[in-house]
């Protein structure tokens, strides 16, 4: 079933409207290939003067975020990014929290992985996100290498 349709149909089960802003909203998410901020989205849609209020923007990501066609990506005590969920293979992001910069990876061995896990456990996945925070190489030389609170000391300290 293509996007669209879906998002129609989960508005109706939720007895809300497909209104010409969530189209609107709908369609920039759907068409962008690009991390953003809802603060962006709303920026963009008023610069090509349509009218959307920022609350919409907000209720429609969330919206859409349920329903798997939008990413979420959280950013630490930074504002939240965004990203259209279409047509995306599986793939891992790393984020740094210092600068925001996000690079996206695929692995073989990790899809494998995940899919043995899945099995083992009988589960069907709906959806799934595997992020990793920390600091790019940039950064990484500008923050002192304090490993307190690092995932793999906590994972090794048995």
């Amino acid at each position: 079933m293509d996007e669209e349709l879906r998002f129609k149909k989960y508005l109706a089960s939720q007895k809300l409207k497909y209104t010409p802003e969530r189209r609107r909203i709908f369609k920039e998410i759907i068409e962008s290939d690009k991390h953003f901020a809802a603060e962006e989205l709303v920026a963009r849609l008023k610069s090509q003067k349509h009218r959307v209020s920022r609350a919409t923007v907000y209720r429609t990501l969330d919206l859409l975020s349920k329903l798997g066609l939008v990413n979420k990506v959280c950013m630490g005590d930074k504002p939240s990014l965004y990203e259209s969920a279409r047509s995306r293979k599986r793939q891992g992001r790393l984020v740094c929290v210092s600068c925001g910069k996000i690079q996206r990876f695929s692995d073989s061995e990790m899809n494998r992985f995940l899919d043995s896990v899945c099995e083992n456990f009988e589960f069907r996945p709906k959806s799934q996100c595997i992020q990793i925070s920390g600091y790019c190489q940039a950064c990484a030389e500008e923050v002192p290498s304090d490993r307190e609170g690092n995932l793999w000391v906590i994972a090794n300290a048995s």
